[in-house]
């Protein structure tokens, strides 16, 4: 009986602390990473621009159905199921703004800065997660690997316009 309190107790604590310290943390969780390559902003904006090419050059996504165009929407799928986007601003060869449309909660957003770099390109990405639960700000923050997702993801993509470019921290 004394090792099951204790292994309550032990389970209630980290619960409790885990809780307290999402309680410190922003409500959402954003991710920025740069990616230098010397493909021309065109060659970059049609890569990003384009749902449709994402099972292409990112692992993660398997599929992508077009569901609309004018406001462009599509669902891509993966390993962790099927997501709906919408693409909310779309400034050609400088911004694309795509956002995660989710039944229960604020959406995800995804953010691509085109900008000239000499003759390439620097790409600015973020995304912007929103964690209203303290518990998943946490988990998210200390024993999720989303930034290495988003690299592995900037990575394939400079794959994809035949470079070895490694994406950095703003």
């Amino acid at each position: 009986m004394l090792i099951v309190v204790l292994v309550f107790g032990a389970v209630f604590s980290t619960v409790v602390a885990a809780f307290l310290g999402g309680l410190m943390l922003p409500p959402y969780q954003e991710i920025t990473r740069v990616l230098r390559v010397q493909a021309a902003p065109g060659t970059v904006w049609a890569l990003v621009s384009d749902p449709a090419s994402y099972p292409q050059w990112c692992d993660r996504i398997t599929d992508v159905e077009i569901a609309a165009t004018s406001p462009l929407r599509w669902r891509e799928f993966g390993d962790d199921g099927a997501s709906d986007f919408e693409a909310t601003t779309v400034a050609h060869l400088t911004q694309f703004v795509a956002t995660q449309q989710h039944a229960r909660h604020t959406p995800t957003e995804r953010s691509y800065g085109l900008y000239l770099d000499g003759t390439g390109t620097r790409l600015e990405y973020r995304e912007r997660l929103p964690l209203p639960n303290p518990l998943r700000r946490f988990v998210a923050r200390y024993l999720l690997p989303a930034a290495e997702v988003v690299e592995l993801q900037l990575t394939a993509l400079a794959a994809a316009l035949g470079e070895s470019a490694r994406p950095s921290a703003r």
